[in-house]
């Protein structure tokens, strides 16, 4: 079996047990950033991915947009921000949260960035990149 992921594996969430294609994409996005190789967590696992090279470095996915959606609005920056501090709010967790920011104006990031400056920095890693 190959070590790679076809993108509906990156997407099916175990504990739904349907697909999430936007968070899949950050998923892709996030490894062609930090040179990773995701897999998806298990079922019961507050994590959506697990670094396949490093299975105790756990990724939750926060944000991101495909190009086909809709613009943001401060909904969408507000929802991402509580999402992020909830997520970095689990106890006794050292789970990174992957924030994506596709999707977002230069001036919505910079809102977003400022926002999320007081949280634990070592837990939150920014993808900004395209696939």
């Amino acid at each position: 079996m190959s070590p790679f992921l076809s993108f509906e594996e990156l997407a099916f969430d175990p504990d739904t047990g349907t697909p999430k294609w936007s968070e899949a994409l950050s998923a892709l996005r996030l490894e062609n950033q930090e040179g990773i190789q995701l897999v998806r967590a298990k079922g019961g696992i507050s994590a959506d991915y697990v670094d396949a090279s490093d299975p105790t470095s756990l990724y939750d996915i926060a944000g991101g947009q495909s190009q086909n959606m809709k613009q943001s609005s401060l909904y969408d920056i507000q929802g991402l921000i509580t999402a992020v501090t909830r997520k970095l709010s689990k106890p006794g967790s050292t789970t990174k949260v992957a924030v994506d920011l596709n999707g977002f104006s230069s001036q919505e990031k910079s809102t977003i960035l400022g926002s999320l400056s007081s949280l634990d920095q070592t837990r939150v890693v920014i993808i900004d990149g395209e696939l």
